[in-house]
Protein backbone atom coordinates (compact mmCIF):
# COMPACT_ATOMS: atom_id res chain seq x y z
CA UNK A 1 0.00 0.00 0.00
CA UNK A 2 2.78 2.40 0.99
CA UNK A 3 4.60 1.64 -2.27
CA UNK A 4 1.48 2.48 -4.27
CA UNK A 5 1.10 5.80 -2.44
CA UNK A 6 4.74 6.67 -3.08
CA UNK A 7 4.38 5.70 -6.75
CA UNK A 8 1.30 7.90 -7.16
CA UNK A 9 3.04 10.82 -5.42
CA UNK A 10 6.06 10.54 -7.71
CA UNK A 11 3.81 10.45 -10.77
CA UNK A 12 2.03 13.61 -9.62
CA UNK A 13 5.35 15.41 -9.15
CA UNK A 14 6.57 14.32 -12.59
CA UNK A 15 3.34 15.39 -14.26
CA UNK A 16 3.55 18.76 -12.54
CA UNK A 17 7.13 19.17 -13.70
CA UNK A 18 6.16 18.29 -17.27
CA UNK A 19 3.33 20.80 -17.20
CA UNK A 20 5.74 23.42 -15.93
CA UNK A 21 8.17 22.62 -18.74
CA UNK A 22 5.42 22.94 -21.30
CA UNK A 23 4.71 26.46 -20.04
CA UNK A 24 8.27 27.77 -20.24
CA UNK A 25 7.32 30.22 -22.96
CA UNK A 26 3.97 31.52 -21.74
CA UNK A 27 1.94 33.59 -24.11
CA UNK A 28 2.24 37.10 -22.76
CA UNK A 29 2.68 40.46 -24.34
CA UNK A 30 6.33 41.20 -25.04
CA UNK A 31 7.86 44.04 -23.08
CA UNK A 32 9.74 46.98 -24.53
CA UNK A 33 12.97 45.36 -23.32
CA UNK A 34 12.21 42.15 -25.24
CA UNK A 35 11.22 44.01 -28.38
CA UNK A 36 14.19 46.40 -28.33
CA UNK A 37 16.76 43.67 -27.74
CA UNK A 38 15.02 40.73 -29.43
CA UNK A 39 17.95 39.83 -31.69
CA UNK A 40 20.53 40.13 -28.91
CA UNK A 41 18.44 38.10 -26.45
CA UNK A 42 17.89 35.35 -29.00
CA UNK A 43 21.58 35.22 -29.92
CA UNK A 44 22.71 35.08 -26.29
CA UNK A 45 20.16 32.41 -25.36
CA UNK A 46 21.27 30.21 -28.26
CA UNK A 47 24.82 30.15 -26.87
CA UNK A 48 23.79 28.70 -23.51
CA UNK A 49 24.86 25.09 -23.14
CA UNK A 50 21.98 23.38 -21.39
CA UNK A 51 18.26 23.48 -20.75
CA UNK A 52 18.69 24.64 -17.16
CA UNK A 53 20.66 27.69 -18.33
CA UNK A 54 17.93 28.56 -20.83
CA UNK A 55 15.25 28.27 -18.10
CA UNK A 56 17.26 30.67 -15.94
CA UNK A 57 17.68 33.05 -18.87
CA UNK A 58 13.94 32.98 -19.65
CA UNK A 59 13.10 33.61 -15.99
CA UNK A 60 15.44 36.61 -15.93
CA UNK A 61 13.87 38.04 -19.08
CA UNK A 62 10.40 37.56 -17.56
CA UNK A 63 11.51 39.39 -14.40
CA UNK A 64 12.98 42.27 -16.39
CA UNK A 65 9.86 42.51 -18.48
CA UNK A 66 7.47 42.54 -15.54
CA UNK A 67 9.54 44.39 -12.96
CA UNK A 68 12.54 45.98 -14.72
CA UNK A 69 14.80 44.00 -12.38
CA UNK A 70 16.60 40.66 -12.42
CA UNK A 71 16.53 40.23 -8.64
CA UNK A 72 12.92 39.67 -7.68
CA UNK A 73 13.08 35.90 -7.45
CA UNK A 74 11.43 33.29 -9.59
CA UNK A 75 8.81 34.49 -12.03
CA UNK A 76 5.46 32.77 -11.50
CA UNK A 77 5.88 30.74 -14.69
CA UNK A 78 9.19 29.32 -13.43
CA UNK A 79 8.48 28.52 -9.79
CA UNK A 80 9.15 24.81 -10.33
CA UNK A 81 12.76 25.54 -11.29
CA UNK A 82 14.34 26.25 -7.90
CA UNK A 83 17.84 27.49 -7.12
CA UNK A 84 21.12 26.05 -8.36
CA UNK A 85 22.28 22.74 -6.93
CA UNK A 86 25.79 24.00 -6.20
CA UNK A 87 27.37 26.85 -4.19
CA UNK A 88 27.43 30.23 -5.83
CA UNK A 89 30.53 30.84 -8.01
CA UNK A 90 31.44 27.12 -7.92
CA UNK A 91 29.84 25.64 -11.01
CA UNK A 92 30.72 21.92 -11.32
CA UNK A 93 32.06 22.41 -14.87
CA UNK A 94 33.72 25.82 -14.37
CA UNK A 95 36.17 24.94 -11.65
CA UNK A 96 38.95 26.28 -9.45
CA UNK A 97 41.87 23.88 -8.95
CA UNK A 98 44.90 23.36 -6.76
CA UNK A 99 47.64 25.85 -7.61
CA UNK A 100 45.37 28.25 -9.51
CA UNK A 101 45.60 32.02 -9.47
CA UNK A 102 42.16 33.54 -8.88
CA UNK A 103 41.10 37.15 -9.44
CA UNK A 104 38.29 37.86 -6.96
CA UNK A 105 36.52 41.10 -7.84
CA UNK A 106 34.28 42.18 -4.96
CA UNK A 107 34.93 40.25 -1.75
CA UNK A 108 32.17 41.51 0.58
CA UNK A 109 32.82 39.63 3.88
CA UNK A 110 35.50 37.39 2.39
CA UNK A 111 33.46 34.19 2.50
CA UNK A 112 34.01 33.31 -1.16
CA UNK A 113 37.65 34.44 -1.01
CA UNK A 114 38.20 31.96 1.84
CA UNK A 115 36.63 29.18 -0.22
CA UNK A 116 38.89 30.04 -3.16
CA UNK A 117 41.84 30.01 -0.76
CA UNK A 118 41.09 26.44 0.27
CA UNK A 119 40.55 25.35 -3.33
CA UNK A 120 43.86 26.71 -4.65
CA UNK A 121 45.90 25.57 -1.67
CA UNK A 122 49.34 26.67 -0.53
CA UNK A 123 50.67 26.84 -4.09
CA UNK A 124 47.77 28.95 -5.32
CA UNK A 125 46.95 32.61 -5.05
CA UNK A 126 43.75 34.61 -4.51
CA UNK A 127 43.95 38.28 -5.51
CA UNK A 128 41.08 40.33 -4.07
CA UNK A 129 39.97 43.74 -5.36
CA UNK A 130 37.64 45.58 -3.00
CA UNK A 131 37.31 49.40 -2.87
CA UNK A 132 34.84 49.51 0.03
CA UNK A 133 36.84 50.62 3.11
CA UNK A 134 34.69 48.71 5.60
CA UNK A 135 34.90 45.52 3.54
CA UNK A 136 38.68 45.83 3.19
CA UNK A 137 39.06 46.25 6.96
CA UNK A 138 36.79 43.27 7.67
CA UNK A 139 38.57 41.09 5.12
CA UNK A 140 42.06 41.85 6.42
CA UNK A 141 40.94 41.18 10.00
CA UNK A 142 39.35 37.88 9.04
CA UNK A 143 42.24 36.63 6.93
CA UNK A 144 44.68 37.49 9.71
CA UNK A 145 42.53 35.73 12.31
CA UNK A 146 42.53 32.51 10.31
CA UNK A 147 46.18 32.91 9.28
CA UNK A 148 45.37 32.79 5.58
CA UNK A 149 48.61 33.20 3.64
CA UNK A 150 47.50 32.94 0.00
CA UNK A 151 45.06 35.89 -0.20
CA UNK A 152 46.12 39.40 -1.19
CA UNK A 153 43.75 42.37 -0.79
CA UNK A 154 43.96 45.52 -2.92
CA UNK A 155 41.70 48.54 -2.14
CA UNK A 156 41.13 49.19 -5.85
CA UNK A 157 38.07 49.14 -8.10
CA UNK A 158 38.19 47.05 -11.26
CA UNK A 159 37.33 49.00 -14.41
CA UNK A 160 38.18 49.21 -18.13
CA UNK A 161 40.76 52.01 -17.64
CA UNK A 162 43.14 53.10 -14.89
CA UNK A 163 41.79 56.34 -13.41
CA UNK A 164 40.27 57.98 -10.35
CA UNK A 165 36.49 57.76 -9.87
CA UNK A 166 33.84 58.57 -7.30
CA UNK A 167 32.81 55.55 -5.23
CA UNK A 168 29.38 55.60 -3.59
CA UNK A 169 28.77 53.57 -0.45
CA UNK A 170 26.71 53.39 2.74
CA UNK A 171 28.69 54.36 5.81
CA UNK A 172 29.21 51.33 8.05
CA UNK A 173 27.46 48.96 5.66
CA UNK A 174 29.79 47.11 3.34
CA UNK A 175 28.94 45.23 0.21
CA UNK A 176 26.68 47.87 -1.34
CA UNK A 177 29.31 50.22 -2.70
CA UNK A 178 29.18 51.11 -6.38
CA UNK A 179 30.73 53.33 -9.03
CA UNK A 180 27.25 54.16 -10.33
CA UNK A 181 25.59 55.86 -7.37
CA UNK A 182 22.31 53.94 -7.20
CA UNK A 183 22.57 53.07 -3.50
CA UNK A 184 21.02 55.35 -0.86
CA UNK A 185 21.81 57.01 1.51
CA UNK A 186 25.26 57.67 0.12
CA UNK A 187 28.73 58.57 1.25
CA UNK A 188 31.28 59.27 -1.45
CA UNK A 189 35.02 58.99 -1.77
CA UNK A 190 37.57 58.90 -4.55
CA UNK A 191 38.97 55.50 -5.49
CA UNK A 192 41.64 54.37 -7.86
CA UNK A 193 40.47 52.05 -10.61
CA UNK A 194 42.66 49.51 -12.34
CA UNK A 195 42.32 47.07 -15.22
CA UNK A 196 43.03 43.40 -14.72
CA UNK A 197 45.32 43.54 -17.77
CA UNK A 198 47.47 46.29 -16.25
CA UNK A 199 47.61 44.67 -12.83
CA UNK A 200 48.67 41.27 -14.15
CA UNK A 201 51.25 42.76 -16.50
CA UNK A 202 52.87 44.99 -13.90
CA UNK A 203 52.91 42.27 -11.20
CA UNK A 204 54.50 39.66 -13.51
CA UNK A 205 51.73 37.17 -12.82
CA UNK A 206 52.41 34.11 -14.93
CA UNK A 207 48.85 32.93 -15.41
CA UNK A 208 45.29 33.78 -14.35
CA UNK A 209 43.13 30.66 -14.13
CA UNK A 210 39.85 31.99 -12.78
CA UNK A 211 38.09 35.37 -12.62
CA UNK A 212 35.12 36.00 -10.34
CA UNK A 213 33.31 39.34 -10.62
CA UNK A 214 30.59 40.69 -8.35
CA UNK A 215 31.19 44.42 -8.40
CA UNK A 216 27.76 46.04 -8.35
CA UNK A 217 27.24 46.74 -12.03
CA UNK A 218 30.85 47.27 -13.15
CA UNK A 219 31.29 43.69 -14.36
CA UNK A 220 31.14 44.52 -18.08
CA UNK A 221 33.77 47.25 -17.76
CA UNK A 222 36.03 45.00 -15.70
CA UNK A 223 35.75 42.25 -18.31
CA UNK A 224 36.76 44.65 -21.07
CA UNK A 225 39.71 45.68 -18.92
CA UNK A 226 40.79 42.04 -18.92
CA UNK A 227 40.66 41.41 -22.67
CA UNK A 228 44.37 40.65 -23.03
CA UNK A 229 44.24 38.19 -20.12
CA UNK A 230 41.17 36.56 -21.62
CA UNK A 231 42.99 36.15 -24.94
CA UNK A 232 46.23 34.87 -23.41
CA UNK A 233 45.06 32.76 -20.48
CA UNK A 234 41.39 31.99 -21.22
CA UNK A 235 40.48 31.81 -17.51
CA UNK A 236 37.28 30.28 -16.22
CA UNK A 237 34.69 32.93 -15.37
CA UNK A 238 31.99 33.35 -12.71
CA UNK A 239 30.18 36.68 -13.04
CA UNK A 240 27.16 38.29 -11.41
CA UNK A 241 24.93 39.59 -14.20
CA UNK A 242 21.83 40.85 -12.39
CA UNK A 243 22.80 44.46 -11.70
CA UNK A 244 22.07 45.73 -15.22
CA UNK A 245 19.40 44.14 -17.47
CA UNK A 246 21.50 44.37 -20.63
CA UNK A 247 24.27 42.37 -18.97
CA UNK A 248 22.01 39.37 -19.49
CA UNK A 249 23.08 39.31 -23.15
CA UNK A 250 25.96 41.81 -23.43
CA UNK A 251 28.55 39.73 -21.62
CA UNK A 252 27.80 36.54 -23.50
CA UNK A 253 27.83 38.24 -26.89
CA UNK A 254 31.00 40.23 -26.16
CA UNK A 255 32.90 37.19 -24.92
CA UNK A 256 31.67 35.16 -27.88
CA UNK A 257 32.84 37.89 -30.29
CA UNK A 258 36.42 37.38 -29.07
CA UNK A 259 36.34 33.88 -30.60
CA UNK A 260 38.13 32.31 -27.66
CA UNK A 261 36.06 29.15 -27.54
CA UNK A 262 34.03 30.11 -24.47
CA UNK A 263 31.01 28.01 -23.57
CA UNK A 264 28.33 29.50 -21.34
CA UNK A 265 26.07 28.42 -18.51
CA UNK A 266 23.72 30.45 -16.35
CA UNK A 267 22.20 29.71 -12.97
CA UNK A 268 20.21 31.29 -10.19
CA UNK A 269 21.11 31.39 -6.52
CA UNK A 270 19.12 32.34 -3.42
CA UNK A 271 15.78 31.36 -4.98
CA UNK A 272 16.30 33.24 -8.19
CA UNK A 273 17.43 36.54 -6.71
CA UNK A 274 21.01 36.37 -8.00
CA UNK A 275 21.82 35.32 -11.56
CA UNK A 276 25.36 34.27 -12.41
CA UNK A 277 27.06 33.65 -15.74
CA UNK A 278 29.64 30.87 -15.90
CA UNK A 279 32.04 30.46 -18.81
CA UNK A 280 34.82 28.07 -19.75
CA UNK A 281 36.97 28.10 -22.88
CA UNK A 282 37.30 24.91 -24.91
CA UNK A 283 40.64 26.30 -26.16
CA UNK A 284 42.12 26.67 -22.68
CA UNK A 285 45.41 24.90 -22.02
CA UNK A 286 46.01 24.19 -18.32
Amino acid sequence: MKRNIVFVAVCIVLIGFAVGCSNLNPSREKSEFEITYAAELSAARSLLQDRRSKYVFDNAVANISDRSNLRYGLHEQYLFMGSAGFPRYFHPLVTVSEGDTVIDGGSLRGDVSMKFSKKVGANGRVIVFEPDPAAVKANLKRFKKYEVKNIEVYPLALWNVNCTMIFYFEEGVYGRGTLFGYASPLTTMEVETITIDYFVKTRDIEKVNFIKLHIEGAEMQALKGAENILRMHKPNLAIAIYHEPRHLFEMILWLNSLELGYKFWMDEHDIGQRVNLYAMSALRVN
